[in-house]
């Protein structure tokens, strides 16, 4: 409504939302991703001339390299006769002012880079942090405190079994010998709470029994994270 804009009711249309996946590994361009679609709607000529793309920032589309962002994702879209308006600043980036006002030509690729120098700060602050954490599980120090099984806790700076742990070892036994059909209702009998506070339910005992935290294995995100 700020910028005079009226979004539209096609159903046709409702595809075309990035649901903000990477944009600085390109996830979002990939097959079936969110500006992957709107990318593949560019060139089969479902957005062009007189059609808008409203958008947080810049940065929301592209944090590649700086050429290599403007030659896969944000020229096509420009080039498409496409208009992006910026929520951020109310922008309006449109082919015929870039081609004619060299001012914005130069905001236009200044914040393009901006956005690619951001993501590459963001890569070097988390390459730096997982060094750090590694150091830290090498020395035995508790990391992701707040992710840990239910029978663990920190205790200054080393990892100690909690009083939950009492549970969590009955929940085992009787998974042993009763099965998970019964275990709810052995262990709200016995008084036992969940993780929560909460009463036992089959869901919640199977939703325990699967996470491999519960034997003491750490979820990481890839095999070098």
């Amino acid at each position: 409504q700020q910028n005079g804009l009226t979004l539209s009711a096609d159903e046709g249309f409702r595809d075309l939302i990035d649901d903000g996946k990477s944009a600085s590994k390109g996830v979002h361009l990939k097959a079936g991703a969110g500006m992957g679609r709107i990318l593949q709607a560019v060139r089969d000529g479902r957005l062009g001339k007189g059609d808008v793309l409203l958008v947080e920032d810049l940065s929301r589309l592209s944090r590649l390299e700086i050429l290599d962002g403007l030659e896969t994702v944000l020229l096509p879209l420009i080039r498409s006769g496409l208009v992006i308006v910026t929520l951020e600043d109310n922008a309006r980036l449109e082919q015929d002012t870039l081609n004619s006002d060299a001012g914005a030509l130069i905001g236009f690729v200044y914040k393009a880079q901006a956005a690619a120098h951001y993501a590459a700060k963001l890569k070097r602050y988390g390459l730096k942090h997982r060094e750090q954490n590694r150091k830290q599980i090498l020395d035995g120090q508790p990391v992701g405190a707040g992710w840990a099984a239910e029978w663990r806790t920190v205790k200054g700076d080393r990892w100690e079994i909690s009083p939950y742990a009492a549970t969590v070892k009955r929940l085992l036994e009787i998974l042993w010998t009763e099965g998970s059909g019964r275990a709810s209702q052995i262990l709200n009998a016995e008084g036992h709470l969940s993780p929560k506070g909460l009463a036992w339910t089959q869901s919640n005992v199977l939703r325990l029994i699967k996470n491999p935290a519960i034997w003491g294995a750490r979820q990481i995100a890839a095999a070098d994270y």
